[in-house]
């Protein structure tokens, strides 16, 4: 028997604990594209969150530290605006995504 056909049996045996029926056991432990989208998403806001909680603290320090100077204002002002921004997409696509969701599972009931 050639090395080649040896190779290919051994890798279709199954060994060890796999989970249920020698099936590979899903690690992300979820079974549908909307699933994964919403527990990406919700990975993304349990990172953003914190930092735009640190970002804003950063542009009220920035507010603080300008002390009526223009140059100061206008950065602080540019910093607020980004923040903003920033804030209202990561949000903005949770929202987006559970609207989706929620329209396509209505759709699916109603069949």
């Amino acid at each position: 028997m050639s090395t080649w056909k040896l190779l290919v049996a051994h890798a279709q045996q199954q060994t060890g604990n796999t989970g249920s029926g020698g099936l590979i056991s899903n690690p992300i432990n979820v079974n549908s594209l909307s699933d994964l989208v919403n527990k990406i998403l919700e990975i993304i806001i349990q990172v953003g969150m914190p930092i735009l909680v640190l970002a804003v603290v950063y542009v009220g320090f920035l507010f603080v530290s300008a002390r009526g100077s223009e140059d100061g204002l206008k950065k602080a002002k540019n910093a607020l605006l980004t923040v903003v921004i920033g804030a209202a997409i990561v949000l903005g696509a949770f929202v987006i995504s559970s609207v989706i969701e929620n329209t396509i599972t209505s759709l699916e009931v109603g069949r």
